[in-house]
């Protein structure tokens, strides 16, 4: 009898969540006590109507709707006069990409040792679920942030200087390039205008990490009409930032923010310093630190924040 039990219960079942009005049909060829069956069929009848009205009140797609890609362009180039060299550079394309539009950038700089792949194609992130790509269409999807362009060039291991303020502030470890003048005369106009670029300082953003967070650092204080924020990650210190912050207009700078992580052993306190430096000078921005190395695990980290960033102030 149980047996028989088991696989009456079981079609009930499966009958009650597709077709209720089997029920009775299937009843009448079960010998057993109709009455035994009758709470099955009751019991079977209630799990479907709750089955309906949860179907009625699952939620719709506009209350969550359907991520937005972005796409990956490997290895642009652009043939510099200025470098007598070609320089390759990465772009980040927001969903639903137009000609026909106008874009925010973001200009995402590289550290030493690295290349314009490092930001969006680094094992370390590659392999995580928060890739930049996959944070930037998130974001997008999300209102969080205006559909924004990313721009990650090449620059080898200038520091993001020409070649008389490499020798002058950073000494003979770095490439001797005049690549702070390709970037604001040949490299910008370029890319600004192939990715459809809203060219408002209000629609631009930088950000770096390590020698990228000093070439970031160094072209906010020393263009800020160009860009409306700067986030600095595990940046390196070293002149002319003094000099910059110590003249700089106050009231014309470009919002700041500054990551660094309490277990970074290869700048240190050079982050923290280039805080205290902008305080003694009167100059508002924002200093975060938590544990993390000088690694991509910690920079991953920063993905979301400084998207977060820069979706707050572009367009103000």
């Amino acid at each position: 009898l149980f047996p028989l039990m088991e696989v009456t219960i079981q079609l009930y079942f499966r009958a009650a969540l597709s077709m209720p009005d089997m029920l009775v049909r299937l009843s009448c060829n079960i010998n057993s006590d109709m009455r035994f069956f009758g709470h099955i069929a009751s019991a079977a009848l209630v799990l479907w109507m709750m089955t309906a009205v949860s179907c009625e009140n699952k939620p719709s797609n506009e209350e969550f709707p359907e991520l937005k890609t972005c796409q990956v362009l490997k290895d642009r180039e652009l043939s510099s006069q200025v470098l007598g060299r070609t320089v390759r550079f990465n772009v980040i394309l927001p969903p639903d990409f137009s000609e026909e539009g106008k874009y925010n950038v973001i200009y995402l700089l590289h550290g030493m040792g690295d290349d314009n792949r490092a930001w969006s194609e680094s094992p370390q992130i590659r392999g995580q679920v928060n890739s930049l790509a996959f944070e930037l269409g998130q974001m997008i999807t999300e209102g969080a942030i205006a559909p924004t362009v990313i721009i990650m060039p090449q620059a080898w291991n200038s520091f993001y200087l020409d070649s008389s303020d490499a020798q002058k502030y950073i000494g003979g470890f770095c490439d001797l390039m005049d690549y702070e003048t390709f970037f604001h005369e040949e490299f910008m106009p370029h890319v600004e205008k192939k990715y459809h670029i809203d060219s408002r300082r209000e629609c631009r953003a930088i950000a770096g990490l390590s020698m990228g967070g000093y070439g970031s650092s160094y072209y906010a204080l020393k263009y800020p009409e160009k860009f409306c924020c700067l986030y600095a990650m595990s940046q390196a210190f070293f002149n002319p930032l003094t000099e910059l912050a110590m003249k700089a207009d106050k009231d014309a700078l470009p919002v700041i923010y500054i990551a660094n992580g309490t277990n970074d052993m290869t700048v240190g306190q050079a982050p923290k310093q280039f805080s205290e430096l902008l305080e003694s000078c009167g100059i508002e921005h924002s200093y975060e630190e938590w544990y993390g190395g000088h690694d991509w695990k910690f920079w991953g980290e920063c993905i979301p924040k400084f998207l977060k960033a820069f979706g707050k102030e572009f367009n103000k």
